[in-house]
């Protein structure tokens, strides 16, 4: 798969996923803060994973430039698995710190 195409829809799944199967909520703020609060944890989880993204296009281009073998596909698997939990984590961590509670799912 095209690196430039993981790194565009990695993202926009993650987000899709995150609100379909969680319902966050924060009594003290208005609702119409929930739009800003989320797209600034998106934001800031994107860039805290951006290392553990970075490593896995490192493990791309070492995949591509020599023998594909079925190490390196593992390597990459795990580091994508890793960099979308991180993220995943982040993004949590930012709405707990914004005072949100995790709510079971709808």
């Amino acid at each position: 798969m095209n690196i430039q195409f993981r790194f565009l829809v990695a993202p926009i799944l993650f987000f899709i996923a995150a609100c379909e199967t969680v319902s966050w909520q924060n009594p003290d703020v208005p609702q119409e803060q929930w739009k800003t609060d989320r797209t600034a944890c998106v934001r800031s989880a994107r860039n805290a994973s951006e290392p553990a993204r970075k490593r896995v296009a490192k493990l791309e281009r070492l995949r591509r430039s020599g023998d594909e073998n079925e190490s390196y596909n593992r390597q990459v698997d795990r580091a994508e698995t890793e960099a979308d939990r991180a993220e995943a984590r982040y993004y949590k961590d930012c709405l707990r710190g914004k005072g949100y509670s995790l709510l079971p799912g709808i």
